[in-house]
């Protein structure tokens, strides 16, 4: 009897006590889907959000020719309004094709893609940093595009043991080095490492990564007169 009295006053507390499922506990925030006063703004404040919105981290990969490939989409600002495309339309060129590698569908090479180096990230991936073999291919391609105009770069991270970085010191300081993808980007004002991986976890591993990547850009002085070290940036995930 008594653990039935204890039920019918659970039964109690729940059918009066607890609120119906359809009512809201807490005040929602609601969801912003529009903003009717951003034309509101000055013309300059506007031209100011356009500018920071076009900015991209564009996914590509290099093949054997020198020719970056990316299915990133162009700016977004390109497609909101007509103010939007005006004001980033004259930070870009119209893209062309290189007749001897034309885009194929909706992968389009860099020099096929509106393209801002002062604002865009070129996030490669799929290659090995100490690849030579591409850096030979490129140097002899006659389709290859102009790389040095890139000015930030991140690698994603790998498995760093595929560039032996249990050596990287041996890597940066051996004959070969200067033979490295790298050499391609001659522009390079930022270099961003993607950590995390086999080799590149601790903070003395991130000190001797960045350490032996500046020793690679070194060695590309005396190839490039003009070449300037970019500056390393070794981020942890």
């Amino acid at each position: 009897m008594s653990r039935y009295l204890e039920y019918l006053e659970s039964s109690r507390f729940f059918l009066e006590e607890l609120p119906d499922s359809n009512v809201e506990l807490f005040n929602q925030v609601p969801t912003v889907t529009h903003f009717p006063q951003f034309f509101n703004l000055p013309p300059n404040a506007r031209y100011e959000i356009w500018h920071l919105m076009r900015a991209r981290r564009i996914r590509a990969t290099i093949d054997g020719n020198g020719i970056l490939h990316t299915r990133t989409p162009d700016p977004v600002t390109f497609k909101i309004c007509r103010e939007s495309r005006f004001a980033t339309i004259k930070f870009y060129q119209e893209p062309y094709q290189l007749a001897s590698h034309p885009a194929n569908g909706t992968i389009a090479a860099l020099h096929g893609h509106y393209f801002d180096p002062k604002v865009d990230k070129i996030v490669l991936h799929k290659r090995n940093p100490g690849d030579a073999t591409l850096f030979m291919q490129y140097s002899t391609s006659n389709k290859r595009e102009e790389l040095g105009v890139v000015q930030s770069l991140e690698v994603p991270r790998y498995d760093w043991s595929i560039l032996m970085f249990a050596g990287w010191k041996v890597w940066s300081e051996g004959f070969s080095s200067h033979l490295s993808y790298f050499r391609c980007f001659r522009g390079l004002e930022e270099l961003v490492l993607i950590g995390g991986g086999d080799g590149l976890r601790t903070e003395q591993e991130q000190r001797e990564c960045k350490a032996a990547f500046k020793r690679v850009f070194e060695t590309f002085n005396t190839f490039y007169s003009d070449y300037s070290i970019p500056n390393i940036i070794v981020k942890m995930p």
